[in-house]
Order: structure tokens, then C-alpha cells, then sequence
């Protein structure tokens, strides 16, 4: 009996060790089998970017999703480089445009641990005067600038020969390639002029036809005169909904309703008159502007008797009603004079003089010589181009600087301002930008 009990008790002892060692491998197995759960980093994605176009200054807003995580930092690479930066929320970022990023293209992308953003590309305009290479070749009459814009509007003559005029609206957009020709419906063919209101509102002018848009020419009004003849029109005032037409013996056409309707006066009689053999032409009208009063004055000349007169006239609304000022003045440098008040016209003499007139052309004060060509930013603000420079002043002429070293034997047509860019047009594909 007692060697009985001795042996299921060893029994025993066995089976509890066995068991304790069954629930020891369990337990060491559930513990193995215990792993840390994965952490999921979503795709980034980018939805929109605000502009591709930049100047210093200017930030880029990116809207998109994931820009951050709770585990790990958000790295920003422009052009392979860590940016030091952080992002403004889970679906925005802003990123200034500095000076220490690249002119021209740029890319960037944003990296969460391992996980990676697609690239996008933006341009950087660098501050100060950049050329564009637009248009070819092909002679540039006139561009326009905007400040809420990156478009640029221009009358480009397309004629291959020398000689030859053949002028077309075209247009430039910026995106991350930098300017490029956007598409427009020029209004016709071989126009004369274009003055731009802003990058939507803006008048081309063929003779005395007016083609007025408010969508960037993407269409455009006819409006004006199909039956007067008319030499060196001008777009002589523009507005949000009216706008005149003037040609160089005093026609004009106005409408106040973009060009809807439209009211046409015919030419000066002491400029031009129409006679069943032709037409006699007596002088021209080779400027315009409008006053701080508000009275519209047109220059030009009488050429029909020696010696040539100068001719003055002035209109309170700027296309009928024009009063005589002076036509008894010997004309000197009416030929090339800009109206800019009633107290002050810039002019260039044949000898290449800027000079300034204080009293509408009745005498002259020298300026500068070697002056090419010149144009008006402001009452005291103005730019000449003498010797292939352009050359600026802030003061009415007292001292000038450099501002743009041109290709040799520069031609240039037309200069426009906004409140920070200027943009200067001429021939042979001649186009500049500057970003104060």
C-alpha cells in the first residue's frame, strides 16, 4: 500500500510539472507572437498650387492633404535642398519666394519619413530687368504690364519684310516655364494701335475701327467709322467701358458703352479736306494727353505754308469740341513732342536734344543730349535711350543713371509702368521686364 501511494504521488508531481510546463510555452509563445502595430503615413497629395509664376516677395499656397503626421517632422526640398519650414496645416502649406532660390524653374516636393510627394515646378522672376525671348524676331510696337497680372499684352508686327507693317494682337502668359504665348483672337490684322486698360479691358484700333474686349481678346467689339481714310491712329483714352479713337488730322471716334454704339467726327478742315480729286492735307496731330485739369490737348504742326506753325488745341472731353490754343507759334519741335501737362512737353530735337516746354511749345529748354528715344513714367520720372543704355531720371532731368545696358543698336518703341514692373518693347524681338 505505502509503495502504492509513493508512486502516485510521483505520478502526480509529473503531471503538475508537465502541465507548468505547457502554460510556460504558451505564455512565452503569446508573448513572442506580441508585435507593435504599423504606422500608416498616408500619400501626399498636392491639389493646387495658387500660381506657377513668382517674384521675390511673393509666396507659394499649396492646398493638398497629408502635409502632416503625428510620428514624424514634414521636410520641404526646393531644387534637392532641405527648406527649414513648417507647415501651416494638414492641407496647406506657404512657402516664401526668396533670393536664395533659383531664377527660373524650380521644383519641389514634400517628404513625410520615407513617404514622398509627387514634384512641381515653379519660375522665378528675379527682381530687376530680365529679357524675354518672345516673338521671334518680329519688331514689338507696344506691351502691357499689370500688377495683379502675370499677363503681358502686345502689338507685334509679324510682316517678314523689312519694309513691310502687318500688326497682330499676341499675348503672354507666365506659368513653371516662365512667360509663353497665350492664345488670343486678334482682332484683324495690320492695327495701328493697342492700349490695354487692364490684363481683361483693352482697344485695338485698325484706321478708325475700334475693336474693344473685356475678356483679354479672347473676343472683341467692332465699333467706329468703315468709310473715313485715317493715318496714324491712335487709342488715345481708355476706361473700364469707353474709349476714343483719334487719327492725325483730328477724326475721332468715342463710344461709352464698349463699343456697342459709337460717335465719329470727321477730320479738322484746317488738317485735312476731302475734294473730288483727293484730299488736301495742311498738318497733323502728333500727340495727346489729358491735363490734371481734365482737358485733352492734341500737338502737332501746320506744314502746308512756310514756315511751319505749331498747332495747340484742347477739348474738355477729348473728341469734339476742340478749341484753339495756338497756331501762330513757328514750329520747332512739335514733331516729336509728348503732352504730359499743361506746365510741361518733352520733345527731341533733330539733333537728338531732349528738351522740356513750360508754356505748350512756345519755347524750349535743353535737357540732355545723344537722346534716341524717351518716354514718361511720371511728371518727374522719365527714360531715354542714348548709346545703346537706358538711362532714367527721378528728378525732371537734373541727374540720370543706368538702368539697362541694350543690345547693340537698339530700337526701342514703347515703355508701360505699373506700380512695380515695367516692361520695354521694340524691334527685333526687343523685350524686357523689370520687378522693383
Amino acid at each position: 500500500m505505502k509503495t502504492t501511494s509513493l508512486a502516485q504521488n510521483a505520478i502526480a508531481c509529473a503531471l503538475l510539472l508537465f502541465m507548468f510546463q505547457i502554460s510556460s510555452c504558451d505564455d512565452e509563445k503569446e508573448e513572442m507572437e506580441t508585435v507593435e502595430p504599423t504606422v500608416v503615413i498616408p500619400k501626399i497629395k498636392f491639389d493646387n498650387l495658387s500660381e506657377r509664376f513668382f517674384f521675390i516677395g511673393d509666396v507659394l499656397a499649396i492646398s493638398g492633404e497629408n502635409f502632416l503626421h503625428e510620428n514624424y517632422e514634414t521636410e520641404l526640398y526646393v531644387n534637392g535642398q532641405l527648406i527649414n519650414f513648417s507647415p501651416d496645416s494638414n492641407q496647406l502649406i506657404e512657402i516664401p519666394i526668396t533670393d536664395e532660390m533659383a531664377s527660373g524653374n524650380n521644383t519641389f516636393h514634400v517628404k513625410i519619413d520615407n513617404v514622398q510627394s509627387d514634384k512641381m515646378s515653379f519660375f522665378l522672376m528675379s527682381s530687376g530687368w530680365q529679357k524675354i525671348n518672345a516673338f521671334e524676331s518680329n519688331d514689338i510696337v507696344k506691351s502691357y504690364v499689370f500688377e495683379s497680372s502675370n499677363k503681358i499684352f502686345s502689338l507685334v508686327d509679324i510682316a517678314s519684310g523689312p519694309n513691310s507693317y502687318y500688326a497682330i494682337v499676341k499675348a503672354l502668359h507666365a506659368d513653371s516655364l516662365g512667360y509663353e504665348e497665350a492664345s488670343v483672337d486678334s482682332p484683324g490684322a495690320n492695327l495701328s494701335d493697342l492700349k490695354m486698360y487692364d490684363d481683361q479691358v483693352g482697344v485695338a484700333a485698325g484706321g478708325m475701327i475700334g475693336y474693344f474686349t473685356t475678356n483679354s481678346f479672347q473676343s472683341s467689339t467692332t465699333f467706329g467709322d468703315l468709310e473715313s481714310y485715317a493715318f496714324e491712329t491712335q487709342v488715345s483714352f481708355i476706361s473700364t467701358n469707353s474709349c476714343i479713337i483719334a487719327d492725325a488730322f483730328g477724326g475721332h471716334v468715342f463710344t461709352e458703352d464698349m463699343g456697342s454704339t459709337s460717335f465719329v467726327t470727321q477730320p479738322f478742315n484746317y488738317l485735312r479736306k476731302a475734294r473730288e480729286n483727293g484730299a488736301s492735307y495742311y498738318g497733323t496731330i502728333k500727340s495727346r494727353g489729358q491735363s490734371t485739369s481734365g482737358d485733352y490737348y492734341a500737338l502737332g504742326y501746320f506744314y502746308r505754308n512756310q514756315p511751319h506753325r505749331n498747332l495747340v488745341i484742347k477739348s474738355s472731353n477729348g473728341y469734339d469740341a476742340w478749341e484753339m490754343v495756338d497756331s501762330t507759334t513757328l514750329h520747332t519741335n512739335m514733331s516729336s513732342a509728348k503732352f504730359i501737362d499743361e506746365d510741361l512737353i518733352l520733345s527731341k530735337t533733330a539733333e537728338d536734344v531732349l528738351v522740356s516746354s513750360e508754356d505748350l511749345g512756345v519755347t524750349w529748354s535743353d535737357m540732355k543730349t545723344e537722346v534716341e528715344s524717351f518716354f514718361i513714367k511720371s511728371k518727374s520720372e522719365w527714360y531715354i535711350v542714348s548709346n545703346d543704355n537706358l538711362l532714367f531720371t527721378n528728378d525732371s532731368g537734373s541727374t540720370w543713371s543706368v538702368e539697362l545696358e541694350l543690345p547693340k543698336d537698339s530700337e526701342v518703341n514703347h515703355i508701360h509702368f505699373s506700380e512695380s514692373k515695367t516692361i520695354l518693347s521694340g524691334n527685333a524681338g526687343l523685350l524686357y521686364i523689370k520687378h522693383d
